[in-house]
């Protein structure tokens, strides 16, 4: 509530004696004046803005489509969906695409919605013949550029922002609270020793499956996923265009902690699998997972998860993996204790040399646990399917 007799007696102070007034005056001018320079520049910045951004988005999809003319006309998803999984990750992109001539989806990686985006195409051409098309969805809010501000708007910029900062302070005094009555900031909380683990469920054939069936296998695979996450106390979130991503949050004061997440993604891979012998599919047709597995040492909102870097090397990490396996970065499997009790092997590829979950060039991947801690996993799935 404000105190409508102080803020009186206050603002004839700051306005009754001529010194007072002229220091009010100046600032207000000075105010006004910066406000007026800043609405033209900003107004000059929003058309050079505009023309950057068509220019950005043109370059970056006739870039796409250069760098997927070869691994379309082999019919290489793994590089399509690598390209199109890097492109999307930048904070930029939203979503990149590649499509055939006939207008089939044969790479995706984004989040779809065109709210605040532009979309920007660019034809994929082999030999003077059109091949496809690449797509980017360019997110509008986050593209800067343009018109480049000289020292002189960087100075009236400044002494803007130093402006209102000490006319809010001004204001705040004599119309808010006396400095008695400014509450200290609350002490932060502390936070429990944990870590949250990253697994990324990529359907790799999902393109095969009749749109007839399509509907009814996404819900049977997140109703499956949806159990393993609860377990772990994490989440599932859905990645358009790759699968799901599935978080685990595990005290690190367990020790064997670690073991206890890779069996939650094995109990996965196995209950996924389980959809290949039920009706969801029409006869003759497999589904394909692969999975990536990383770990971050501190989380991320979770809001801002599919977006950050962690994910963005789970799904290349999914991407490179063997059909039912996980690949999994060198951080997550080296916290795991006895790793005798795993089944696994080095995998080497070029496309992991720029992870920075990875050591230059590999990751580690599992198959599946050793007949000797069979037991483990079983128990696991009993819970889950119960």
């Amino acid at each position: 509530m404000i105190d409508v007799k102080r803020s009186r007696d206050r603002l004839q102070f700051a306005l009754g004696e001529p010194y007072n007034f002229a220091i009010t005056l100046a600032i207000a001018a000075s105010l006004l004046t910066s406000m007026l320079i800043g609405v033209a520049w900003a107004w000059q910045a929003d058309s050079a803005r505009d023309e950057h951004l068509e220019t950005f988005g043109t370059t970056t999809a006739t870039q796409l489509a250069s760098l997927s003319v070869e691994p379309l006309i082999a019919l290489d998803a793994i590089r399509l969906g690598v390209l199109t999984t890097r492109l999307a990750s930048t904070p930029t992109i939203r979503l990149a695409a590649i499509r055939t001539i006939d207008d089939r989806i044969v790479a995706l990686a984004g989040v779809e919605g065109l709210a605040g985006a532009r979309v920007f195409d660019a034809p994929i051409e082999f030999e003077g013949e059109t091949a496809g098309y690449a797509r980017i969805v360019v997110d509008e809010a986050s593209v800067t550029g343009g018109l480049a501000p000289g020292p002189v708007v960087w100075l009236m910029l400044v002494v803007t922002v130093a402006l209102c900062g000490f006319l809010a302070h001004v204001g705040y005094l004599a119309f808010i609270a006396p400095p008695s009555e400014v509450e200290p900031p609350p002490e932060p909380l502390p936070t429990s020793a944990r870590s949250t683990s990253l697994l990324v469920v990529n359907v790799f054939n999902l393109n095969r499956v009749p749109a007839t069936h399509r509907a009814q296998v996404l819900s049977a695979c997140r109703e499956r996923l949806a159990r393993v996450a609860a377990s772990g106390r994490g989440q599932l979130l859905d990645l358009p265009g790759t699968g799901w991503l599935v978080t685990f949050e595990a005290d690190m004061a367990e020790s064997d902690y670690a073991f206890g997440v890779v069996l939650k993604a094995l109990a996965a891979a196995e209950l996924l699998d389980e959809l290949n012998e039920g009706d969801h599919l029409p006869p003759g047709l497999e589904l394909i997972f692969r999975f990536g597995l990383h770990d971050i040492d501190r989380p991320e909102h979770l809001l801002d998860l599919r977006h950050s870097d962690a994910a963005a090397d789970g799904i290349v990490l999914s991407a490179v993996a063997p059909d039912g396996c996980i690949a999994t970065s060198e951080s997550t499997f080296e916290r795991v204790l006895r790793p005798e009790r795993l089944v696994v092997d080095e995998l080497e590829s070029p496309v992991l040399t720029g992870l920075s979950a990875s050591r230059a060039g590999g990751c580690v991947v599992i198959s599946t646990i050793a007949e000797v801690s069979r037991t483990a996993l079983d128990r696991t799935l009993e819970h889950l399917r119960a």
